[in-house]
């Protein structure tokens, strides 16, 4: 996945219903982002696990400020897929936070098909489409301790 994005030269488009990437993952929107790379992700409105929305919060609170732009799908999303320049999509299992980086047995397909990869474009922005893009200034404008709970969740992310 990390290998996807480092050979974008336009667009990566991400939906996952958890958003706590690791180290590398979020280096790598990093300089996508900084490089030029119009990078998205979607990441649910509504969430299952109190403490999964504060650190996806705080994580989206951060790349926004890096440039990648932030969707929250009303309600619950569980699409988990990545789509690269047009060119080349992942589908499966694999959410984007450690323990399905490195705890699951999570499975990915990879398609180098552009007209499968079109296809979960299209999807992405229809489903952009009934979304809210998020902000960072309306993160930022949380109360201290809305933001120190997601601090918090955000130090044990890699466990959650």
């Amino acid at each position: 996945l990390i290998r996807m994005i480092m050979s974008a030269k336009k667009t990566v488009y991400i939906q996952t219903p958890y958003f706590t990437p690791d180290e590398q993952f979020y280096t790598a929107l990093k300089i996508a982002s900084f490089s030029g790379v119009d990078v998205r992700i979607m990441i649910p409105r509504d969430w299952d696990k109190p403490y999964m929305k504060a650190a996806s919060s705080e994580f989206a609170r951060q790349v926004i400020g890096d440039g990648v732009q932030v969707y929250l799908y009303p309600g619950f999303i569980h699409a988990k897929t990545i789509t690269v320049d047009g060119n080349i999509c992942s589908i499966g299992t694999t959410n984007i936070d450690n323990r399905s980086f490195s705890l699951h047995f999570e499975q990915n397909v990879i398609f180098y098909d552009a007209g499968l990869a079109s296809e979960c474009e299209r999807i992405f922005f229809e489903d952009m489409e009934i979304s809210s893009p998020a902000h960072k200034n309306e993160y930022d404008s949380r109360p201290l301790v809305v933001r120190a709970w997601w601090s918090f969740c955000k130090l044990f992310s890699e466990l959650m």
